[in-house]
């Protein structure tokens, strides 16, 4: 098949010769070759007259004159006509025009018209896009629609594929997008590029994979929220606190939009529950601090009040503790790290429980025989792996 190099104006005049108005440009993918050429016709016997008549035909019509004088006067109108057509022997012709339109990419000839040329780009462009090159696919779907003429046949079936070529394109862009995003454990930003590229995607089988790639973004975000939250080295409580709210308000957000997607719902459960649970947790500690607190200063100054105010403030405590119990409980049903927590919670009521036995105690026997030892206490999440021993201790020494 010839290519590009054979219609090279040095080679035109190598192949074909006689090469006039020789023209070369290229835009919308495609380059375009224009050329004018004499077509040679050999001459025979005489030559050829502008007449078109053949020296054979010339002798015929001399041959058949009755009278000589007629046919001198025919033959010097034909030698007139082959004077003017050039001399005997020389190559005369009729000026001919060609055109070729080539890929620029590939220097592959597409045909000899702007439509054909177009017919054949977007021939191109429907095998990329079939292999998923969608990219590519585009460009020749545009460049077909941009050098057909206008009106043609296939005018509006190229502008179809070249906006679902383009659409194509900016969901895989999308998707890169939120990839990178994803990697930097961005995970709002990237839930809000796979959101787009799946409300771009026109198909179910695309939209399917677009849903696949929401979810794992709430799987990514809820396993490191979970790890931040039990980094054994760094305090990094307020880290996992903000995945968690972040990974809710995704799911506030979303869920509508997504009936066809359970694991919104699902994890908008879950992460009510660690949120809430949490939440409890934290209050429950609060008041356990100042319960402490509480019986410090009834200790140090012997004041019965102090001993019932603490005693109340235990006893909330408790109730925040079994509330955030009762949310990590219903937590384990779906996720198995929630039984960590509700163990570690579980030893909080039992601390308090234990101050509160205590205080009755003191209550029932007096303050004689009653040796009160309160250590370190530290206000803490209910970390899924790990538990604090650094908490007050209240002994009854009978």
């Amino acid at each position: 098949m010839p290519d590009i190099d054979d219609y090279s104006e040095a080679a035109l005049e190598r192949t074909v010769g006689n090469i006039k108005n020789y023209r070369r440009t290229q835009d919308n993918g495609v380059i375009e070759i224009t050329y004018d050429f004499v077509e040679r016709l050999p001459a025979a016997g005489l030559g050829v007259g502008v007449g078109g008549l053949t020296g054979l035909t010339a002798c015929a019509v001399i041959a058949a004159a009755p009278v000589a004088g007629p046919a001198l006067l025919i033959l010097g109108t034909f030698y007139g006509a082959m004077a003017a057509g050039g001399a005997v022997g020389a190559v005369v012709g009729i000026t001919q025009s060609r055109r070729r339109i080539f890929d620029i990419k590939t220097g592959e000839l597409l045909g000899t018209c702007r439509n054909d040329a177009s017919d054949k780009l977007n021939d191109i462009g429907h095998k990329a896009f079939q292999e998923g090159r969608y990219a590519q696919a585009f460009e020749y779907f545009r460049n077909a629609y941009y050098n057909c003429s206008s009106g043609y046949r296939l005018e509006q079936t190229f502008k179809k594929n070249t906006d679902l070529a383009e659409t194509k394109v900016a969901i895989e862009n999308l998707k890169l997008q939120a990839d990178s995003l994803l990697s930097q454990s961005k995970y709002s930003e990237a839930h809000s590029k796979y959101q787009e590229a799946y409300d771009k995607s026109q198909v179910e089988s695309e939209k399917h994979k677009y849903r696949d790639h929401i979810i794992s973004v709430l799987d990514a975000l809820w396993d490191s929220a979970w790890m931040a939250e039990n980094d054994d080295d760094v305090d990094r409580s307020e880290e996992a606190e903000m995945k968690f709210q972040i990974l809710l308000d995704i799911c506030n957000k979303s869920r509508e939009r997504h009936t066809d997607i359970p694991q919104f719902n699902r994890y908008q459960n879950i992460i009510s529950l660690k949120i809430d649970g949490n939440t409890l947790f934290n209050s429950g500690i609060d008041l356990q601090l100042e319960g402490v607190t509480l019986l410090r200063s009834a200790l140090g100054y012997q004041q019965q009040q102090q001993y019932q105010l603490a005693n109340t403030t235990f006893s909330q405590a408790r109730m925040k503790f079994s509330r955030a119990m009762a949310k990590f409980e219903e937590g384990k049903t779906y996720d198995e790290r929630f039984a960590s927590c509700a163990s570690f919670v579980q030893e909080k009521i039992d601390e308090v429980d234990r101050s509160i036995e205590s205080i009755r105690q003191m209550r029932n026997q007096g303050l004689q025989n009653l040796t009160v030892d309160i250590g370190n206490y530290n206000h803490s999440e209910p970390n899924s792996e790990t538990s604090s021993t650094d908490n007050y201790n209240l002994t009854q020494l009978l």
